[in-house]
């Protein structure tokens, strides 16, 4: 077995994560914030990632993601590559080095996701000196923070297809622009290949249309993705591809290990509006889905703009470990 292929075998040992979602939109109290918030108004007085992975791990979880940067752009880490960061705000303190500390205090292993589309990067729109930077802030994220179990990239359709949206539909939306396919105006392979020479054992995915559950956007990759459970995309049933077996560039079968991902709340950041929480017995049953297809699930939730993960999510999550049986 190659070591790529027990990195996944190990990875699916994981089963069971949360993935994080706290920035700017945040203090917006919205989810695709654009890059204009006023950064004074970043000021999580009381935020303490020991306090989000402590409810991480009474639910019974392995791992935790944190999304670094989303799509507008904001970092939440000091990096010398944009002044749209953390360090630029009142609060100042590096919650990404912060939390990967929180994790490896108990044992839970640190992942990142990062937005490839970005709504501030005043370059965005060249392909060459975009994917440059890409690759600039995921060595330097690796460098200060790393290991890392996995990297989610997120939002690749702003460039892939057609419709700049995630809502896609060959078939509807027509053809994906030849420069699109294979990831060619992110330099995905180059990108691929830096993060498995500095680190071989990290699994990459790439988040895909929740109406495309199980798919992939393009090779290569070490994981698939779905998000939600159930979702109706134009009156259809979106129904999760339930092979794992793909076909790289060669012709030769790659098995990826399935990821399904979804929120605790309608929205991945905390927005503070009312919502119906999952019960126990659906987070239960969401768990036992996900392993039938041999894969892990990532619960979504979001820090409150204190820097807290709210508590009723703990209350929920430990009865939902009851129910799983990893008491």
């Amino acid at each position: 077995m190659s070591a790529l292929e027990e990195a996944k075998r190990s990875w699916q040992e994981l089963e069971y994560g949360m993935l994080l979602h706290f920035g700017v939109s945040t203090f917006a109290r919205s989810q695709w914030r654009s890059s204009d918030f006023p950064l004074e108004k970043f000021r999580p007085g009381e935020l303490d990632c020991h306090q989000w992975i402590s409810v991480i791990s009474e639910a019974g979880m392995s791992y935790a993601v944190l999304t670094v940067k989303h799509h507008d752009g904001f970092c939440l880490w000091p990096t010398e590559f944009t002044d749209y960061n953390v360090a630029k705000t009142a609060f100042a303190r590096d919650i990404v080095g912060e939390f990967v500390e929180a994790c490896r205090t108990v044992g839970i292993r640190p992942g990142i996701q990062y937005s490839l589309l970005d709504r501030h990067c005043p370059f965005y729109g060249d392909d060459a000196a975009y994917a440059q930077f890409v690759r600039q802030q995921i060595t330097e994220l690796w460098q200060i923070y790393g290991p890392f179990v996995e990297i989610r990239f997120d939002g690749a359709w702003d460039k892939d297809f057609p419709t700049r949206s995630r809502d896609y539909d060959p078939e509807l939306d027509g053809p994906v622009d030849p420069q699109a396919q294979g990831g060619v105006r992110w330099q995905w392979r180059e990108l691929y290949e830096l993060v498995h020479e500095i680190q071989p054992d990290c699994l990459l995915a790439q988040t895909t249309s929740p109406h495309r559950p199980g798919e992939i956007n393009y090779l290569p990759v070490d994981l698939r993705t779905a998000e939600h459970f159930d979702y109706i995309h134009r009156e259809q049933m979106a129904r999760v591809r339930e092979s794992s077996t793909f076909q790289d560039e060669s012709g030769n079968p790659v098995e990826l290990p399935i990821e399904f991902c979804s929120p605790l709340c309608p929205d991945w950041f905390w927005t503070g509006r009312s919502y119906a929480h999952p019960g126990a017995r659906t987070i239960a049953s969401w768990y036992k889905r996900a392993r039938l297809f041999q894969g892990n699930l990532l619960i979504g939730a979001g820090p409150d703009p204190r820097g807290l993960l709210p508590e009723y999510h703990r209350e929920i999550l430990r009865a939902a470990r009851q129910m799983m049986g990893k008491a």
